[in-house]
């Protein structure tokens, strides 16, 4: 029975029928034949599905009380019928939008769908072909019999209220898009000269664009209420045409009725005749503010302390109090003064940042002192002060270390020091020197041995003594005690070869009795290492070697049960527990717990309370993202030895290396962003001194070997690439898709757009299948292509003369197309993919003397833990950027029992994406040369990257 036969079984009658109304709303994140991942979409929300295939159990993070719940239930039906999608065709619903309309009298307020012309009507609360937000549905509530009619602006207003506090809320008056604002829109009261005397009267506020009836105005890109501040019908009416004061009545303006009308709405002054009955003179006001290690100055021209009026370019601004009498030529001579020694404008708010607010703090102070009518406020500007230089104080005793940076904190001076500044700021305020000659000799090694200190808890840590003995020889003083650890610095000549363990029912090549005797080491010392021999080189039996009681080893789902069976065959004195499936149960007997990736961050609170003697990390590609799940649960575990195997320790970037060795060495290479500074960037602009550094630091914890290196009996391999020419047909749609791909690229950065990574990446991706075979397009068909043509023909020849070929693709979908041909020709094959349910029959039936000879596999599926040595001859079918994918696949071929030469074809359309392909796997190369080899330039695939292949 399967599990979606139990699933049906388990499923009551309420939640199976709510299952059938989301079934077509499945749609697939990741499947293999172990493991499905889900995405249930109800209304507006997603909700993730985890199926075990094998293990015949199912999870919903939906949190339903009801097991199975709905979508568990939806995800057996569409299963069952065939009917889950890809995750690319989710539906993404459009939003309510809201249009207020013109109308004689005012405004009507109605609903529309987002980015159409459609317009709702009806309730929205059953509707689910739209994201209905909170806010949509308090405004049906109260305003459901009122859209399509003029609205007062009393209801207005209760509208704006809701709609302001949605920050992505807007809506179009007229077709203008226009925000809603709580504020109101007021008249403008200015008092000008007329005459002799002043006249005080209301005008539109220069901001009002359009006026809606007496209810509403846009108010530049706001839609705000009208208001009146309180006046009067009368008072508005009379300010209307204006009030006239003479000069006997001049104070009860300046003293009484200005004051009260600026209670009610803004007021502009445009005279400057206004006396005051107090004399004051204006001068500069330096107000200084510090945020961060950011220096805020706003200089302003003031009258009165504190201020009543400041100047605003031509106008006044009035503060509070009395009404000052300008003096124009004194303001005029302070800012011409001041622009010139300061050369930053006046009334402005400017930033200085970390040194130049340094020095600009200093230039402030020194002119104040001989400008009596310039006058700093806060001191916020003391915190900019330079002080004396220092010099770092370091204690070393055996294991010991101390660094004293005196007056600044260890952390801003590497900080300022990655960041090339010659100033540090210190703990109780103000700057000093860096002191850079010494940082630039010591700071690297000083920077690395803190940051393992603190990860450690406070003590040096072992795997640092390294760096601690190299930092003791820079200052001439007394080393550590590493005569236990020194045979890891000299290529491993020191490490003592030990007797593999008396149960193992194996003999060791060469090669792996040393990584063995240096596994040992590491554990024994207990340093953490990466075993990065090449694929097929026998990595799981030198791990085998090692593990004792309380060993807990992760791998990949599709690898647990050839662990289990080597572990038995090869080391059957250990007992294995296997914890894994829905029932799995830790069995604290056991020797070896064997867990997958998926069930490491599932459990993680139980797995990481244990305190493991050994933690094996297998394919430890899988925590190359440091920010996933998985690598942040690895991290947590506990465990006196770890371990990591890989036949690819960098894959694309150098941060994948740094994740393996925080979890074997926390603090080792320093925090990820200290690491992205100190190693990434450098390394990936070509600086060879970065990289050698980086492999010499490195050298200590990795162990790689090379096929070619130490496999000496094993027939070579050759890659080949046979270059493929389209047809005229194809050509049409390929040149068809380039171009429609070009024009929208360039039209979106050409309007500025952000263009992101996965943008081209879909791009991209349409590019290539076109390069392989038109009928991978959407919307296209075709029989067969000139890729699976020069296919056909090699593997006729190799066929007939006996050989086994292995045929890769990354889309199943080109496998699909590959197959009616062989079976048109009569040649046997046989496949795996994701939905093969047993992948050791398969191999094995291919494996046997009679088996079929050829060996379709998707990239995914086939690329790792499979042993297909009965083929010599290996076609990749689509090239990738990434060339450790399509070695991985090679090598399912080319390992140790092969005794034929492999050769290696990548079928590569002429004049296509392709070829840019090809070229970039050989810049992708140079990553894992530059950290454990001799290449002095590494790269990643950046958007500039993608763009490059597509433009």
């Amino acid at each position: 029975m399967t599990v979606w036969d139990l699933i049906k079984r388990a499923s009551n009658e309420k939640m199976w029928r709510r299952g059938e109304d989301l079934k077509d709303n499945v749609f697939s994140v990741y499947q293999d034949e172990h493991e499905w991942e889900i995405l249930v979409q109800e209304g507006q929300k997603k909700h993730e599905v985890y199926i075990g295939i094998d293990a015949k159990e199912w999870d919903c993070s939906c949190g339903s009380k009801i097991d199975p719940c709905q979508h568990v239930s939806a995800t057996a039906i569409a299963a069952l019928s065939n009917r889950i999608k890809e995750e690319t065709e989710m539906k993404q619903h459009p939003r309510v939008g809201y249009r207020l309309e013109k109308v004689p009298r005012g405004l009507s307020l109605n609903r529309i769908i987002v980015n159409s012309t459609e317009s709702i009507s009806g309730s929205i609360f059953r509707r689910t072909d739209i994201d209905v937000r909170e806010c949509d549905r308090v405004i049906e509530t109260k305003f459901y019999m009122r859209f399509g009619k003029v609205i007062s602006k009393v209801e207005l207003k209760e509208f704006l209220q809701i709609t302001s506090s949605i920050a992505d809320i807007s809506f179009t008056v007229d077709g203008k898009k226009l925000m809603p604002s709580t504020e109101f829109a007021m008249p403008l009261g200015i008092v000008e000269d007329i005459g002799e005397d002043f006249r005080v009267r209301l005008i539109r506020d220069p901001k009002i664009v359009e006026v809606y009836g007496n209810i509403a105005v846009r108010y530049g890109e706001e839609l705000r209420i009208i208001g009146m501040g309180g006046l009067t019908k009368e008072q508005y009416q009379t300010l209307l045409g204006g009030l006239v004061y003479n000069h006997d009545e001049v104070k009860s303006l300046v003293v009484k009725i200005i004051p009260e009308l600026k209670k009610r709405i803004p007021v502009e002054i445009r005279t400057d005749r206004l006396p005051t009955s107090m004399k004051s003179k204006p001068y500069l006001r330096i107000e200084s503010e510090k945020v961060d290690n950011h220096l805020f100055l706003h200089p302003k021209i003031v009258y009165g302390d504190p201020p009543i009026a400041e100047i605003m370019g031509d106008n006044i601004k009035f503060l509070k109090g009395e009404v000052p009498i300008r003096d124009k030529r004194e303001e005029r001579r302070i800012i011409k003064e001041a622009t010139t020694r300061l050369t930053i404008p006046i009334g402005v708010r400017t930033q200085f940042q970390s040194e130049s607010a340094v020095r600009f703090a200093s230039k402030i102070r020194e002119e104040a002192l001989h400008n009596d009518n310039w006058k700093i406020i806060g001191r916020d500007l003391e915190s900019f002060k330079q002080a004396p230089a220092f010099e770092p104080k370091i204690e070393l005793e055996s294991d010991f270390l101390e660094v004293d940076f005196g007056p600044a904190e260890a952390d801003s001076v590497f900080e300022a020091w990655r960041n090339n500044m010659k100033l540090v700021p210190l703990k109780e305020g103000g700057w000093a020197p860096l002191p850079t000659s010494w940082l630039n000799e010591y700071g690297h090694i000083v920077a690395d041995l803190l940051s393992a200190k603190k990860a450690a808890g406070g003590k040096i840590p072992k795997f640092a003594l390294f760096d601690l003995a190299r930092l003791c020889d820079k200052l001439d003083k007394p080393a550590p005690d590493l005569d236990s650890l020194r045979a890891l610095v000299n290529d491993f000549d020191g490490i003592k070869v030990i007797k593999p363990p008396t149960d193992l029912k194996a003999t060791l090549r060469e090669y792996q009795q040393v990584g063995v005797s240096w596994l040992h080491f590491l554990k024994n010392v207990e340093i953490g290492g990466i075993l990065a021999d090449d694929m097929g080189l026998g990595k799981t039996i030198q791990a085998l070697c090692i593990l004792e009681n309380r060993s807990l080893v992760i791998a990949p789902t599709s690898v647990l049960h050839n662990w289990q069976a080597e572990a038995n065959r090869f080391r059957p004195s250990l007992r294995v527990c296997m914890y894994h499936g829905t029932n799995r149960k830790y069995d604290k007997d056991a020797d070896i717990l064997l867990t997958s990736y998926a069930i490491l961050r599932n459990d993680i609170l139980k797995l990481c309370r244990e305190e493991w003697n050994v933690v094996v990390l297998d394919e430890a590609q899988a925590i190359k993202n440091p920010n996933s799940q998985t690598a942040q649960a690895a991290f947590q575990l506990r465990a006196k030895f770890r371990l990591t195997l890989t036949g690819t320790p960098i894959e694309n970037r150098l941060e994948e290396l740094w994740s393996q060795m925080h979890f074997l060495c926390p603090g080792f290479l320093s925090g990820i962003r200290n690491f992205r500074k100190q190693y990434e960037t450098p390394i990936a602009n070509g600086d060879a001194q970065v990289a050698a550094r980086l492999r010499d630091r490195i050298k200590p914890f990795v162990l790689r070997r090379l096929k070619s290196e130490v496999a000496k009996e094993l027939p070579p391999r050759t890659s080949i690439t046979l270059k493929c020419t389209l047809s005229k047909e194809e050509r049409t749609i390929y040149d068809a898709v380039r171009a429609s791909t070009q024009k929208e690229l360039v039209r979106a950065l050409g309007e500025g757009k952000s263009l992101s990574v996965m943008t081209a990446l879909e791009a991209l991706l349409r590019l290539r299948q076109a390069a392989c075979h038109s009928g991978l397009l959407p919307n296209q068909m075709a029989d067969t292509s000139s890729k699976i043509e020069l296919l056909l023909e090699q593997l006729t020849q190799l066929v007939a003369a006996g050989h086994k070929v292995l045929v890769f693709s990354q889309w199943t979908k080109m496998l699909d197309r590959i197959e009616p041909h062989l079976e048109k020709n009569q040649i046997g094959f046989v496949r795996l993919d994701g939905t093969t349910r047993d992948r050791a029959g398969v191999v094995s039936t291919f494996q046997s003397d009679g088996g079929p000879n050829i060996f379709l596999a998707s990239l995914k599926a086939g690329g790792t833990g499979l042993n297909l040595t009965a083929a010599d001859h290996v076609f990749l079918m689509d090239p990738w950027w990434n060339p450790a994918v399509e070695d991985q696949a090679a090598d399912r071929a080319h390992r140790i029992g092969q005794n034929k030469p492999v050769n290696v074809y990548r079928i590569v359309s002429e004049n296509t994406v392709e070829e840019k392909v090809i070229f970039l796997q050989e810049r992708k190369r140079q990553i894992v040369s530059a950290a454990l080899g001799n290449a002095s330039q590494a790269a990643k695939i950046t958007k500039e990257e993608l763009l490059s292949l597509l433009l």
